[in-house]
């Protein structure tokens, strides 16, 4: 029998997490809640960032509770480019932000990749939840689906049905909390996407009606209502779309509310800061760049989990340029000469992630955006490890 959340009593709610501190991904003691946490980039994060799992992770250690995640995956996404399709091969050993727990680092398993869509991994959740056998699983899936054009709002909506509805034959008491899509900064020529993730959102509100029942729950999480990103600005997104150190806690307080209403879970929401604090970057050392026709390389000791170093695109207006070192509103000079084999617009701009190893850089045009505050040509630079 189908039930709507809002058919559910308090005495009806699957979960009642007690005191515990395992970190055995396969643990079996039933005092623990197994989450089990599915997502996309915006999930993963990138190397050097805190994540929103990690904050959400925090608050159920402030909450006292035995919430243990498990999943195949530990790590961020380190700087080379991402698998476009979640499989043995997917990119998740790179590090988080130097002010995360080291016990973080022994429980921060989850199922999420860059690119990942819910039209993919509705054909992976059956062995996910076979496998590691979790009482919850937080979605939050549904953008690369509509962003990239695999599917529309009712292919998504469809999508993530499936998800639980296979999850469900595997284990029938699994509880699913199921993130709606955030807007993104507007993008020329894709309107559509803005129309598809409202629609989709109604749509899933539609669906955990019908999917949600008194041994197995379903319910939305209010991530478009928490994070502040819309079409016309986007404060929690570094690029746009990708949650910054602000975002990653709204995201965060929002899966924090679905938990305390919804399961029962914790007593009270994950409280974002008024103020942000910013993040440390210590000036790589031995920086060196080198060049040959139509390619650059830099080089530098790995000092931190992560940093990115920008190549400053106006090129044409000094006589030695240098490379300046940003991570997101952060920045510090570096020394070392960038010349480029051939300027277009002026000059050369791209990203790298710090590493030991050596990467390869190609040029390739993209359009103008603002770098460090002013509006300059953008060469956007592929990476590859080459040692």
């Amino acid at each position: 029998m189908e039930a709507s959340d809002s058919d559910a009593t308090d005495n009806e709610k699957v979960f009642t997490p007690k005191s515990d501190t395992s970190t055995d991904n396969n643990a079996t003691d039933t005092s623990i809640t197994k989450v089990l946490i599915i997502g996309d980039s915006m999930t993963q994060g990138q190397e050097g960032d805190y994540t929103w799992r990690y904050r959400l992770w925090s608050w159920f250690r402030q909450q006292n509770l035995a919430i243990k995640t498990v999943g195949p995956y530990t790590g961020t996404m380190q700087p080379n480019p991402p698998s476009p399709l979640p499989d043995a091969n997917v990119n998740a050993d790179g590090g988080y932000a130097t002010g995360v727990s080291p016990e973080f680092e022994n429980d921060s398993y989850h199922y999420s990749g860059w690119g990942w869509a819910a039209w993919q991994m509705k054909d992976l959740i059956s062995e996910a939840v076979a496998t590691y056998q979790p009482d919850l699983v937080l979605c939050m899936l549904g953008f690369n689906d509509m962003g990239w054009g695999m599917s529309d709002a009712a292919g998504t909506a469809e999508s993530i049905q499936l998800i639980v509805e296979r999850a469900r034959r595997v284990k029938g008491n699994v509880g699913f909390a199921v993130a709606n899509v955030g807007q993104r900064r507007f993008m020329d020529g894709r309107e559509d996407l803005v129309r598809n993730t409202d629609m989709f959102n109604g749509l899933l509100e539609l669906a955990v009606g019908r999917l949600s029942e008194r041994g197995s729950k379903v319910t939305v999480v209010r991530v478009r209502e928490e994070y502040a990103c819309e079409p016309g600005w986007c404060p929690a997104g570094y690029d746009g779309l990708h949650p910054n150190a602000l975002g990653e806690w709204q995201i965060a307080r929002a899966f924090s509310k679905a938990l305390v209403d919804r399961f029962d879970i914790g007593r009270e929401y994950l409280e974002v800061p008024k103020e942000i604090p910013p993040r440390v970057l210590p000036v790589p050392e031995n920086f060196d760049v080198t060049w040959i026709p139509g390619k650059v390389t830099a080089t530098w000791d790995k000092g931190m989990s992560r940093m990115s170093t920008s190549f400053s695109s106006d090129l044409s207006q000094c006589t030695e340029p240098t490379a300046t070192m940003c991570r997101r509103g952060a920045q510090a000079r570096l020394t070392g000469t960038i010349v480029p084999s051939q300027r277009s617009n002026g000059g050369l701009c791209g990203f790298l992630v710090a590493e030991s190893s050596r990467f390869e850089f190609e040029r390739r045009r993209a359009r103008s955006r603002r770098v460090l505050g002013r509006v300059s040509s953008l060469l956007v630079i592929q990476r590859r490890r080459i040692d």
